[in-house]
């Protein structure tokens, strides 16, 4: 992650103006939800980054916390940040000595990473695996690269995915599928330290046609852009469609309190790649996190409190309609970076496994995945958005994000389900965290009474 918060305008911030086939956005508020009507299966857009820590096993026992969270997919990167100084994912944990032969397994030490990985793969969860360093805030500056030798550092890299896939060097066979060629080379000089971008573009050339030749049923990408702007996003492009390489996903960060810049950009991204032949291109937002700038008084609001959680909520509902393929939230772990302002806390969980709002809202978004996975049509309006399924047995389920509005009664019309019952609420506002209350509603129409500010709802139906 960028460590200098910035509001990023990925091209330019201009609004898309619809959400697609499955939601309505209609100006006079109304809200709806039609169990009647299937859109197709929600898309496990619920990713993090960072794995939980191994160093702390024994001591916190974080294993069964985060496997509740049922991440779609962990990215591993700032790995060794929160795992007790252990030599874990960097290229040079791994590969200690760069003077070393990379085609001797002896010259790898993969024990703690394997140990690392093991569990996420267990959970059920996709890998990303960043190759590279993470980011370094260090008067000097180590393994930000450019590597004086590249092509030897493609080696070591396919070293690294040789062990998990392939079982090289006592390794394994694991479907590790998206191997990410470094991270944020926009970041100078705490990620790379050159300031010509054209080094790096060529650098990923390098590595990823070095990965597809050994490995070509892997997915290589990048490049991990911080701040995405046509200049780079041009050069890194136009570098790929010129000399031919591989380009599985297409990848950005975005920390920003403005929902709209995680969800409007994205179809521009996917006309871009398009249109230069990149058609079967994933594109990963593979950081993301809500981000308060301070105002004028120097306040910050709180990075995980309410505001957040309905951040959170909101944007991933909204990415149900647009051609995003992965989200990965920053982060799981961290608790503070201390690096520019105390207040800067973006773990789901804090480090004694308190459970902070947005976490709640990734169970419920798992729990939509889980038991009522085939999405439904709703209405609903700006800055509050409906994310509703049902199961295979009829279970029916809503979530619902109202960020930063004013909503004391929330009202929904209801179709396709009985035209009285009850429901269980769920609820995280400033004065609750995911307490449950039990709703009655009748003449098809929902209305719950809400408090001021933003609010997240994770409505069953009994």
């Amino acid at each position: 992650m960028r460590r200098t918060i910035v509001l990023l305008a990925l091209f330019a911030a201009a609004a898309v103006g619809a959400f697609g086939l499955g939601r309505a956005v209609c100006e006079e508020g109304r809200l709806a939800v039609d169990f009647g009507q299937s859109l197709g299966p929600i898309k496990a857009v619920n990713g993090t980054n960072i794995g939980y820590p191994t160093g702390y096993e024994m001591l916190s026992h974080p294993e069964g916390a985060f496997a509740d969270a049922r991440f779609a997919s962990v990215r591993l990167h700032d790995c060794p940040w929160y795992n007790g100084g252990l030599r874990v994912v960097d290229v040079q944990h791994v590969f200690g000595n760069f003077n070393s032969d990379p085609a001797d397994p002896k010259n790898y030490f993969f024990a703690a990473t394997d140990d690392y990985i093991r569990p996420i793969l267990e959970g059920g969860a996709k890998v990303i695996y960043r190759l590279g360093t993470s980011i370094e805030h260090s008067r000097n500056h180590y393994f930000t690269g450019p590597p004086e030798d590249p092509e030897k550092y493609a080696e070591i890299c396919a070293g690294i995915v040789r062990h998990y896939t392939r079982g090289w060097a006592d390794g394994f066979h694991w479907k590790i599928d998206y191997w990410e060629v470094w991270n944020e080379p926009d970041v100078i000089p705490q990620m790379w330290r050159d300031r010509d971008f054209q080094t790096y573009c060529d650098f990923y050339v390098l590595v990823a046609k070095r990965l597809k030749s050994e490995f070509p049923d892997i997915a290589v990408g990048g490049p991990a852009f911080a701040s995405p702007g046509d200049e780079k996003v041009k050069l890194f492009l136009d570098t790929v469609q010129r000399e031919n390489a591989p380009l599985d996903f297409f990848s950005w960060h975005c920390y920003t309190t403005d929902p709209h810049l995680m969800i409007d950009n994205v179809p521009k991204f996917r006309a871009e790649l398009d249109r230069r032949g990149f058609t079967k291109t994933e594109l990963h937002l593979n950081e993301w996190h809500y981000i308060e700038v301070p105002n004028s008084a120097g306040i910050r609001n709180d990075m995980n409190g309410p505001d957040s959680a309905a951040f959170t909520g909101y944007v991933l509902s909204r990415w149900q309609d647009v051609p995003i393929d992965m989200g990965n939230f920053y982060a799981t772990w961290i608790s503070s970076y201390g690096l520019l302002d105390e207040s800067i806390k973006l773990g789901v969980f804090d480090p004694n496994l308190n459970k902070r709002p947005p976490y709640f809202v990734f169970i419920a978004f798992a729990d939509l995945l889980d038991q009522t996975p085939e999405r439904v049509r709703t209405e609903d309006r700006e800055n509050v958005s409906l994310l509703a399924g049902v199961g295979s047995d009829g279970q029916k389920a809503l979530l619902v994000s109202c960020y930063k509005e004013s909503l004391p009664t929330l009202e929904i019309a209801l179709a396709g389900t009985a035209e009285s019952g009850k429901v269980r609420v769920k609820r995280i506002d400033f004065e609750n965290t995911w307490t449950e209350e039990e709703v009655e509603y009748s003449d098809s129409t929902l209305k719950i009474a809400n408090r001021e500010g933003s609010f997240v709802l994770m409505i069953t139906w009994e």
